[in-house]
């Protein structure tokens, strides 16, 4: 079995906080203006990658975003790396699907839940090396926490999931 790695995990009322604290520094009409476009952008790589669309996926990302992932000890940086990553994922779930169920901006974050389904039909790349595909199914839900430019483009984003929970439905720990 891979070895796993860390989750963080961030109170609902913390987040929320942040979130409020953030849009406390910007004007109300600056603030909602920005936390629209946030969604909007949000949409936007939602519906690229129900698409399979890594490409369009990336677009969302501001060029020097950097993705924090549990799955991963470093995080991601760079909107061509991220790219990749989206395209390495799609490669390993290639029926790959997420559904969202809340979203909620506020000035330069948004934060967002969804479930997450594919089934695995390529490698998983972990730091020790591939984990070959197993052909099982994953559902499983997963946050998002995002801090977004003037543009609504995410810079430094955070995702959020049962790392564990993913590899027991992937048969990782039989």
């Amino acid at each position: 079995m891979a070895t796993l790695y860390h989750l963080t995990s961030i109170p609902a009322a913390a987040a929320g906080a942040a979130a409020l604290a953030l849009a406390a520094l910007m004007p109300v009409s600056a603030a909602a203006d920005r936390a629209g476009v946030a969604l909007d952008q949000n949409q936007k790589g939602v519906d690229a990658f129900n698409a399979h669309d890594a490409e369009g996926v990336a677009e969302i990302y501001a060029e020097d975003a950097v993705l924090h992932d549990p799955q991963l000890p470093e995080p991601i940086e760079g909107r061509e790396a991220i790219r990749e990553t989206y395209a390495q994922m799609l490669r390993t779930f290639p029926d790959a699907r997420v559904t969202m169920r809340n979203v909620h901006a506020e000035g330069g974050l948004i934060m967002y839940e969804f479930e997450f389904s594919g089934t695995n039909h390529g490698p998983i790349a972990t730091p020790e090396g591939d984990v070959p595909a197993t052909g099982r199914r994953v559902e499983m839900p997963m946050a998002v926490f995002s801090d977004v430019d003037d543009d609504g483009r995410f810079r430094d984003t955070r995702r959020y999931y049962d790392t564990a929970e993913m590899m027991r439905q992937l048969g990782e720990d039989e």
